[in-house]
């Protein structure tokens, strides 16, 4: 029997049926987040800590995007850049993401710069399944190409992007500020 998370999702108004549930599925990578994102959103951090680390044991690189933005939001910059490094340094698209967008956040916009284009190197954010990914992209180099005031080469990434209903909003409010912006 394999992880079903719609019967996770449909257990979540009972914490003790879906944490005995999701245990039952002790290597299954969905199980694992959904265990650390119920124990984040408690703030059992030290438990949520405990299955992002069984992931990473079981080689769901994924698991260091999560690790460095619990720590994060909850201000340990230090160990979040270590976990998102980590990440980084097994390809994991998530974690470079998550890095680049701390390196923005910490107006490091360099950095950010170098990690945004080695992930747009990546042909796997231009898959189906990977357009929130390469949104976020385009729009946090658009963000950078803006500070910068090089708003012809923020609205040609920004113009890129796939607009999932998600973050149409946002892709073409931030397009429209860079019309006001160059006026």
């Amino acid at each position: 029997m394999a992880f079903d998370i719609n019967k996770a999702n449909s257990l979540t108004n009972n914490i003790e049926k879906f944490v005995e549930y999701c245990n039952e599925f002790q290597d299954d990578r969905n199980s694992l987040i959904m265990l650390g994102r119920l124990y984040e959103k408690l703030n059992k951090y030290d438990i949520s800590i405990q299955y992002y680390k069984k992931g990473i044991k079981l080689n769901y690189y994924d698991m260091y995007a999560m690790l460095g933005n619990l720590h994060y939001n909850n201000n340990d910059n230090k160990k979040a850049l270590k976990y998102f490094l980590l990440g980084e340094k097994n390809d994991n698209i998530d974690s470079m993401v998550s890095l680049a967008n701390f390196f923005f956040a910490e107006e490091q916009y360099d950095k950010a710069m170098l990690i945004l284009k080695k992930i747009k190197k990546y042909k796997i954010i231009k898959k189906k399944d990977k357009k929130d990914i390469y949104n976020i992209v385009n729009t946090t180099l658009a963000l950078i190409y803006k500070h910068d005031k090089k708003y012809t080469l923020a609205e040609k990434l920004l113009l890129e992007c796939k607009h999932p209903s998600a973050t149409s909003r946002q892709i073409l409010f931030f397009l429209a500020s860079l019309y006001i912006k160059k006026k």
